[in-house]
């Protein structure tokens, strides 16, 4: 009886765990280990998701345009990451670029789910696009520093890769690539800007002068790995991913903070800015944009205080769409040191901070972009801001070339950081004005300070950037020769390991994480326990 008791205990614990296992799928924790935005995490948490239908996207209405000319009109990319395709309205008539996110790159050079974009269900899009003229590029993905160590050293390996993402892009109506390497190794830096170089002659080669090759390269370069001079020299844009400078694995603050601060500590949009211009000079400034989050983060906190203390539980990371809908019940807070709005939710249960953007943050930090004469803006993601014009028209504003009729600013509630139990005036968010007399802000003073959620090094320490390499735009077919080191570089990279893997998709709400055991198996288990204390008795 106890050898039969034990083997029924022992096949309703497998049952559980395998039923677990199920519910809580692995996954690959080397693709997050050195990412530099919340693209990598997004990728892996809707990889396996269904593809939407193309026919629900919508074509927004064009809006009022305040651009004087063609040459006052700024680049504007937006990633479309195929789990919003069939959800999304696209501003065609504000776009220039549409970037479909992505094909993936894995080892061996193979390019892998391509979805929408090989299967035809696209071309509709694609045809509309280019009659608003809009370019569509392809964004190749890869986030496995292993798989860029592989096809950036050899440059058999580099023409493969780029001969394939050539002919995917073009066959199938796209003017060009997106490239978005993460964790880039320091060993790659020259290989890289070959690989782009090359990337670039083949397009040219194919479509002519108007094909485009852009990257998505980071707000903080820790590493050193792109050399960013080279880099603008051989493609036609970086778009720099300026977000996630605070990030889920960290306490809570602005995703986006505008400036330097003695709250949030130096690294910043104009921080990131100026390290551009320090390392590709200001004569490339033309070729490089910012792009923006359309999403926020939501941390568990003790309580309302800023900096806020992250308390247990998950971040998640609602949708600007969503954080509007939720300001309009909390009311939105603000934060003048890094320009942005967030609200507090006192609950039952958990407290929790949401910061974000609204009109008037993006506005400030678009005009950030055009007052430094960069090339435009991005945004992360197309989807993300459902139905509403707000991001296109903050575009407006921070590029007008017209000047637009001053917008009402509605009422806003008063920070009650250290008065809780205060029930916040419900306001509508959809135009703030954060200079207007009666908005409350949260004042950057000694008391408040902390640094940001990224690691930092003393302002005086050694420049973590050597971008000595070739920026040379006759495409390398040797690519024996590493580029040069910076080894009094910090290579510390353990901050990024503890970034825990979301088991939701970003920017949805009301998915919920975890396993949950078979029924079957919790029978079995009873059963057996039953029959144990029975036998004992």
């Amino acid at each position: 009886m106890k050898k039969i008791t034990m083997t029924a205990l022992s096949v309703a614990v497998t049952v559980i765990f395998l039923g677990a296992a199920k519910a809580a799928p692995v996954k690959d924790t080397r693709v997050l280990e050195n990412a530099f935005s919340p693209l990598p995490a997004a990728w892996l948490d809707n990889r396996d998701a269904p593809q939407l239908n193309t026919d629900l996207i919508k074509i927004a209405k064009p809006l009022p345009t305040r651009f004087s000319s063609t040459a006052g009109q700024p680049l504007v990319l937006g990633w479309l990451p195929y789990w919003k395709v069939g959800a999304v309205t696209l501003h065609l008539d504000q776009l220039t670029h549409l970037a479909y996110f992505g094909v993936k790159i894995e080892a061996g050079g193979a390019l892998v789910d391509s979805r929408h974009w090989t299967d035809g269900r696209l071309d509709q899009i694609i045809a509309q696009a280019h009659e608003a003229g809009v370019d569509v590029v392809l964004t190749a993905i890869c986030f496995d520093s292993e798989v860029m160590n592989e096809i950036l050293s050899s440059a058999v390996m580099r023409t493969k890769v780029v001969t394939a993402l050539v002919d995917m892009a073009v066959d199938h109506g796209g003017q060009g690539v997106n490239v978005d390497f993460e964790g880039l190794p320091l060993a790659r830096k020259q290989d890289f800007v070959d690989f782009i170089i090359e990337l670039k002659a083949t397009l040219n080669a194919r479509i002519g002068d108007r094909s485009h090759v852009s990257i998505a390269t980071p707000a903080v370069d820790w590493r050193g790995a792109f050399a960013y001079k080279a880099l603008a020299t051989a493609a036609d844009a970086l778009v720099i991913m300026g977000y996630d400078y605070h990030y889920s694995g960290g306490p809570p603050g602005p995703v986006a903070p505008l400036a330097p601060s003695t709250r949030w500590g130096k690294y910043s949009l104009e921080w990131t800015v100026d390290d551009y211009e320090k390392f590709a000079g200001s004569d490339l400034l033309h070729k490089v944009a910012l792009a923006l989050p359309l999403y926020g983060r939501s941390w568990p906190v003790v309580d309302s205080q800023v900096p806020g203390v992250r308390a247990e539980g998950t971040v998640s990371s609602p949708s600007f769409a969503d954080c509007q809908t939720k300001a309009k019940t909390y009311g939105w807070r603000f934060d003048e040191p890094s320009f942005t709005p967030w609200y507090y939710i006192a609950g039952a249960t958990k407290n929790t901070q949401t910061w974000c953007e609204h009109r008037a943050s993006l506005t400030k930090k678009m005009e950030l972009a055009h007052d430094r004469g960069l090339a435009g803006i991005g945004f992360w993601a197309l989807g993300y801001e459902a139905d509403l014009d707000d991001p296109w028209l903050a575009l407006q504003d921070a590029w007008r070339q017209v000047e637009p009729p001053e917008p009402d600013t509605p009422d806003v509630v008063e920070d009650a950081s250290q008065e809780d139990a205060i029930e916040p005036e419900v306001i509508d968010p959809e135009v703030l004005d954060p200079d207007a007399d009666d908005l409350q802000t949260v004042p950057d003073d000694q008391s408040g300070a902390s640094e940001t959620s990224k690691p930092t090094e003393d302002d005086t320490s050694v420049d973590p950037k050597n971008d000595t390499v070739s920026a040379d735009l006759t495409p390398d077919t040797n690519g024996d020769q590493p580029p040069p080191r910076n080894d009094s570089y910090p290579t510390d990279t353990s901050y990024q390991t503890d970034v825990p893997v979301r088991t939701c998709p970003p920017c949805n709400s009301g998915c919920s994480s975890g396993s949950s055991s078979s029924p079957i198996a919790l029978l079995i288990l009873f059963t057996v326990l039953a029959a144990t204390r029975r036998k004992r008795a």
